[in-house]
């Protein structure tokens, strides 16, 4: 989720960049300004980029009838995303943060010795 910051970064220096702007901007002013307006749309067009993504994938997880997110899809095996080891059978409840870091730490360990 950095590109969540960088967005923002570059959401503030481009305020700044134009409420700082003088009246009768010369070049250098131009191209500051210029130059941070379009960090800003290549910053957004890679949030936008990377949640596409995103989705997608878990799209077709969802379609092959698993999920590696930890509080979403009961109805859908939970897998650890490295090792794609099922730590959570479909049906069961949610895991707390301490038996999901528990069984993906067991799953982790498992794969290592059980290497595909």
């Amino acid at each position: 989720m950095w590109f969540i910051g960088v967005f923002v970064a570059f959401c503030f220096a481009t305020a700044i960049t134009v409420l700082s702007r003088p009246s009768h901007p010369d070049q250098l002013a131009t191209s500051v300004f210029f130059s941070m307006l379009g960090g800003l749309i290549v910053a957004a067009l890679l949030c936008l980029a990377f949640i596409a993504a995103y989705q997608l994938q878990a799209r077709r997880e969802r379609e092959k009838g698993f999920t590696w997110q930890p509080a979403q899809y009961q109805n859908l095996d939970q897998i650890e995303p490295v090792t794609y080891v099922i730590i959570r059978s479909a049906g069961e409840t949610f895991l707390s943060e301490a038996e999901l870091k528990r069984r993906r730490a067991e799953a982790r360990a498992w794969a290592a010795k059980h290497p595909t």
